[in-house]
């Protein structure tokens, strides 16, 4: 008597009907036989019977709790696990208790249940060693892992059915995550590792169960800080599998981790010296890391419904943003958006169509404010009323009829009063940028409505994007010999015209980069912006600062691409170009700004531009090809001084 209806899950080629023919004239002979005995055959039959089985009361409690989950042993088509073990009930129900076949006689069917029902259950039991444990760690309730026969389940239960396998798989996993409970440093490190060999056994389909069951044992005290470190680890152990959708259903619980491990109790952990002692992965946050491995791994197309804008939960990146108040939340903020550009910038789903797009979708959002406002100030509003309303009541004294109109008109028609002082100050400064035509980026309450709608946390988006944009122009991903590339790049040439003035130094450096890589594409937008970038530049050199300081730095390299590509385009007058040497002739001694300054010299002597203090840093130049200790710099300097020197026309002016 044989149990084969699962004979088709180790290769055996009969047919269903045969499997059930055979079982069934099986099951009548047996019956026969024993009718037909006598008591001593009977006995001796129901003994051989017994022993041809290995009964159990904890196999018959495992039999009873697989039948209570539902779970079902499927052939193709027929049976589920609840009829298929009445039908092995019924063929030893002369025992009067169930049953399960030990495997001795080679049948498949008999070894597929001798699998699941005996060795199973003992290899998990050997999952864990019985140790001793003291303190905290008697929370646990379990020995120490043994890695190797953890992977070894795991493997095991990838050949069985996957609906035994879901139903067996919660339980060998808690199991692994208890392990990262207990205090000891190196058995938290090697369940870790264990557990992610798990993983790279299971794949990224189980990566969402996995991480969700590893947040449910590990959520309070020290365990939340081992909680964010081992989401990073089985991140980092299944990198290569995740690449494209595979993320989606695990970012809800991988961005409820990390943010909150950038504010609130976690994050002031963290900065406790005795909690970081003790535990080492409180000592730093792996949510940069972790934020810079999605954004390589993540479909593009999915950066905004997953990360920025989701709709399904109330961790989206964008919310967070806005909301953080403190300076120190905006820094944290700021990074995790720099490592998540970082990690887009090695993406290899980014196209350049659809990286253009969504760039100047996130600059949508930012520009309102950056744009001139035309609508009138509350001032300049309520002195037009009062205009108005003098033309009808007359202003003379308050006289009225028509003697006091016509006294009214007399009056109106005066001159204004000459202003003697010029009104200086921050509010003289932004209506004389306005009538240039650029404006700071000012969220106020004078400004239009948009403006009013902007979050002042929007930059680091803005800036995010630009940040992008600026990686894939430098690393020429972005193919500028095509066409339809080129026509999306034109609007860019006005956006960052406008984002120079901006009022964060990170989006002003940005929008210089830009503007620096796309000035030699000359495209269509940049000769009717060349004007007001010139003059952006220079407010910006006038505004003050160091010239170490990176928007300082910019402006140089700007002004120098400036003067080497749009030639004929753009003049500077004398007064401008005694600024820029001036700036020049101070960063020639310094070793780490002498770079840019030689450049911008270099530039202004080949566009033949002639004043005296042309000569005043030809003559600082060639002292340092003298006196100079760096190599470099008296490299740079005789080449500027060849340059002057080959220059005769220069010379011809002067003369002349």
């Amino acid at each position: 008597m044989q149990v084969v209806h699962f004979s088709h899950l180790l290769g055996v080629t009969d047919t269903v009907g045969a499997v059930a023919a055979k079982t069934a004239a099986e099951l009548a002979g047996t019956a026969a036989e024993l009718a037909g005995d006598t008591a001593a055959d009977q006995k001796r039959k129901v003994t051989e019977v017994a022993q041809r089985f290995d009964a159990g009361d904890s196999d018959d409690d495992d039999v009873d709790r697989e039948l209570q989950e539902g779970v079902s042993l499927r052939l193709q088509d027929i049976k589920e696990a609840k009829g298929v073990m009445t039908l092995v009930g019924a063929a030893v129900q002369m025992l009067g208790k169930k049953v399960i076949p030990a495997g001795k006689t080679g049948d498949p069917g008999e070894v597929y249940l001798h699998v699941v029902y005996k060795l199973l259950p003992e290899l998990e039991k050997h999952m864990t060693e019985k140790a001793v444990f003291h303190g905290e760690d008697k929370k646990v309730q379990q020995g120490k892992l043994r890695p190797a026969m953890a992977v070894a389940v795991v493997k095991m239960l990838k050949l069985l059915p996957e609906e035994r396998m879901r139903a067996r798989l919660p339980h060998i996993i808690g199991v692994v995550c208890n392990g990262l409970r207990v205090r000891e440093q190196a058995d938290r490190d090697a369940t870790r590792k264990t557990l992610a060999d798990m993983m790279r056994c299971l794949g990224p389909f189980f990566l969402n169960f996995v991480l969700g069951e590893v947040k449910s044992n590990l959520s309070v005290g020290y365990q939340r800080h081992v909680c964010g470190f081992t989401f990073y680890s089985l991140l980092e152990a299944l990198q290569d599998m995740l690449v494209g959708p595979h993320l989606m259903p695990s970012m809800p619980l991988i961005l409820e981790v990390f943010l909150s491990e950038l504010s609130g109790t976690i994050a002031e952990e963290k900065e406790v010296d005795k909690i970081v002692a003790k535990t080492r992965e409180a000592k730093n946050s792996k949510a940069y890391d972790c934020m810079e491995l999605v954004g390589k791994v993540l479909s593009f197309d999915l950066l905004s419904p997953a990360i920025l804008d989701p709709e399904m939960h109330e961790w989206g990146l964008r919310k967070q943003i806005h909301e953080a108040n403190t300076l120190k939340q905006r820094k944290k903020m700021e990074e995790m958006l720099r490592r998540l550009g970082l990690g887009l910038a090695a993406n290899a789903s980014v196209s350049s169509q659809d990286m253009l797009i969504w760039v100047h979708k996130q600059m949508a959002h930012y520009l309102p404010a950056c744009t001139p406002d035309n609508k009138k100030t509350k001032l300049e509003l309520k002195e037009i009323a009062r205009k108005e309303a003098c033309k009808h009541l007359g202003v003379g004294g308050g006289a009225v009829g028509e003697a006091g109109q016509k006294r009214s008109q007399l009056l109106e028609k005066r001159p204004a009063p000459a202003v003697k002082l010029v009104p200086m100050g921050p509010a003289w400064e932004r209506q004389c940028r306005a009538r240039e035509g650029a404006t700071m980026l000012e969220v106020s309450t004078l400004g239009g409505s948009d403006a009013v709608n902007v979050n002042r946390n929007e930059y680091l988006l803005a800036e995010l994007a630009l940040t992008l944009l600026h990686t894939c122009l430098k690393r020429e991903t972005v193919d500028l010999k095509v066409k339809e590339h080129l026509e999306m790049l034109d609007p860019f040439v006005g956006v960052s015209q406008k984002l120079m003035l901006s009022k964060h130094d990170s989006i002003v450096v940005l929008a210089l980069r830009v503007f620096t890589l796309v000035l030699p594409l000359n495209l269509p937008a940049m000769s009717a912006e060349l004007g007001w970038v010139l003059k952006n530049i220079f407010f910006l050199l006038q505004r003050g600062g160091t010239t170490s300081s990176l928007t300082m730095q910019a402006c140089f390299k700007a002004l120098t691409v400036l003067l080497r590509e749009a030639k004929g385009k753009v003049m500077l007058s004398q007064s401008q170009l005694k600024v820029l040497l001036s700036f020049a002739k101070q960063d020639i001694s310094e070793s780490g700004r002498q770079a840019v300054a030689f450049g911008l010299v270099r530039a202004i002597i080949a566009r033949k531009l002639v004043c005296e203090e042309v000569y005043d840093v030809v003559d600082r130049i060639a002292e340092h090809m003298v006196t100079s200790q760096s190599e470099q710099t008296r490299a740079l300097s005789a080449q500027t001084i060849l340059q002057f020197v080959l220059g005769k026309n220069m010379l011809q002016c002067v003369t002349a």
